[in-house]
C-alpha cells in the first residue's frame, strides 16, 4: 500500500513539472531528406490545379541534403499523413528567394505557412481549394533569404504562434482558427526567384503535443500494476 501511494506521489510531481515544462509531441512525419531522396513523396498538387515539376536534392553546407528548386520553375511535393487534432505543429528549416511553403492539407483545401523571402516575411494562411485566401499573418524577419528554422504552432483552443531559429517565440496568439482539425497530407511548394537563386527546405517535422500528464500517469499505474503482481 506504501509502495502504491510513493508512485502515486512521484507520478504527480513528475506530471507537474512536466506539464510546466510543454507538452510531450509525437511525430507523424519527419524527413531530412539525408538519404538524397524523397522517397514517400510524390510529386503532386493536392488542389488538382496544377501540373508542378519535380524538387532537385541539392547539398547543404555542413552536410545533408534539402529539396530545392532553381531557376523559374515552380516544385512541388505530397506526402500523406492520416491526422485528426486541433493542436499541431509544423516545423521546417528553409531558405527561400522568393517562396518556400509547406501546406497542412485538408483535401483540397490546407493551412498555408510561407517563407515569403520576396517580401521579407513570414505569412501563414488558410486556403479553400486554393482560391479562397484568408491571411492570419504577415510577419517582417530580418535576412529573409538566408536559412532560417520556423516552428507553427497550433494550440487546443486553436490559437496560432511562430517561433523562429533559436525556438525564440515571435508572434503568440496571432490569430485563432479551427476550421480544419483533420488532414491527409504535407505538401511543399517552392518557388525560385529565377536563375541560379534556390529556395529549398532542409527537414521538416509534424507533431501533434500530448498532454504529459496522461503519458506519465499511465506509466505510473503500469508500475502499480506491476507492483501488485510482483
Amino acid at each position: 500500500m506504501k509502495a502504491k501511494w510513493f508512485v502515486l506521489f512521484i507520478v504527480s510531481v513528475l506530471a507537474v513539472s512536466q506539464a510546466s515544462a510543454g507538452p510531450l509531441p509525437n511525430v507523424v512525419l519527419y524527413d531530412n531528406f539525408d538519404d538524397g531522396n524523397y522517397d514517400g513523396w510524390s510529386v503532386t498538387d493536392p488542389r488538382g490545379i496544377s501540373t508542378p515539376a519535380a524538387p532537385t536534392i541539392v547539398p547543404v553546407s555542413g552536410g545533408g541534403y534539402a529539396v530545392a528548386a532553381n531557376g523559374f520553375g515552380e516544385a512541388m511535393i505530397f506526402h500523406p499523413i492520416s491526422v485528426s487534432s486541433t493542436p499541431f505543429r509544423v516545423e521546417m528549416r528553409a531558405r527561400s528567394t522568393r517562396v518556400t511553403e509547406v501546406w497542412m492539407c485538408h483535401g483540397a483545401d490546407f493551412y498555408q505557412m510561407m517563407d515569403y523571402g520576396e517580401n521579407h516575411v513570414v505569412r501563414v494562411a488558410k486556403q479553400i481549394e486554393g482560391v479562397g485566401d484568408t491571411a492570419f499573418l504577415w510577419q517582417t524577419i530580418a535576412n529573409p533569404h538566408d536559412w532560417h528554422t520556423f516552428q507553427f504552432s497550433r494550440d487546443v483552443q486553436g490559437w496560432w504562434s511562430l517561433n523562429m531559429d533559436d525556438g525564440a517565440l515571435v508572434v503568440d496568439d496571432f490569430a485563432q482558427d479551427t476550421e480544419f482539425t483533420s488532414f491527409d497530407g504535407v505538401a511543399f511548394m517552392l518557388r525560385p526567384f529565377g536563375g541560379n537563386e534556390t529556395s529549398a527546405i532542409d527537414w521538416v517535422r509534424v507533431s501533434i503535443p500530448e498532454p504529459a500528464t496522461l503519458s506519465l500517469l499511465a506509466v505510473g499505474g503500469l508500475a502499480i500494476l506491476r507492483k501488485r503482481r510482483d
